[in-house]
C-alpha cells in the first residue's frame, strides 16, 4: 500500500511541475527564421512543365495576434508579403509581379485561450515557375504585418537556380 502511495505522490508531482512550466515571453513584433528551401521540376494540372519552389519559414509572435479572430474586413486580417527578385546581368531586380500577399485566415485549432499568447509555428510558400523562365536564378523576401499592425523583420532566402 506505502508503495501505491508512493507512485502516486510521485506522479502528482511530476503532472505539477510540467504544468507549472515557465511562460515564454516574446516580442509583439512578430519574427522570422529561415527553416528551408526547396526547388522541384514537376507539372501542373494540365500537363504543362513548371518549376515549384517551396519556401519554408518558422514564426514566432509574442501576443498571439498574427492570426485573429472575429476579424470583419480584408483590412483586419494579418498580411504576409512575399517578394521576388530575378537577377539580371549578375544584379537583382524585383520581378513584374512585384509581391504576393496573402490574408493569413484564422482557424479554431489557433485559438490562444490562457497567460500564453505565443503563437509560434512554420509556414510552407509554394511558387510555380511556368515556361518561358526568363531568369535562371531568383530570390525571395517575406515579411509579416500582424492585427495591431506590428511588422516582422524581412526575411531573405538563399539564391535559387531555375534551371
Amino acid at each position: 500500500m506505502k508503495q501505491l502511495n508512493y507512485i502516486v505522490i510521485t506522479f502528482a508531482l511530476a503532472v505539477i511541475l510540467i504544468s507549472c512550466q515557465k511562460i515564454e515571453h516574446y516580442s509583439s513584433q512578430p519574427v522570422l527564421t529561415y527553416d528551408s528551401q526547396n526547388v522541384t521540376s514537376t507539372q501542373d494540372a494540365l500537363g504543362n512543365s513548371v518549376v515549384k519552389v517551396s519556401l519554408t519559414f518558422g514564426f514566432v509572435d509574442g501576443n498571439g495576434d498574427l492570426i485573429v479572430s472575429g476579424a470583419d474586413s480584408l483590412s483586419a486580417y494579418s498580411h504576409l508579403y512575399i517578394y521576388i527578385y530575378a537577377r539580371t546581368n549578375g544584379k537583382y531586380a524585383l520581378t513584374p509581379t512585384d509581391s504576393v500577399i496573402y490574408w493569413l485566415k484564422y482557424s479554431d485549432i489557433m485559438n490562444r485561450d490562457g497567460n500564453n499568447k505565443t503563437f509560434k509555428g512554420t509556414m510552407t510558400y509554394n511558387h510555380y515557375f511556368y515556361s518561358p523562365i526568363t531568369s535562371d536564378t531568383v530570390k525571395f523576401s517575406c515579411y509579416v504585418i500582424d492585427y495591431e499592425l506590428n511588422k516582422s523583420n524581412i526575411l531573405e532566402f538563399l539564391d535559387i537556380s531555375l534551371k
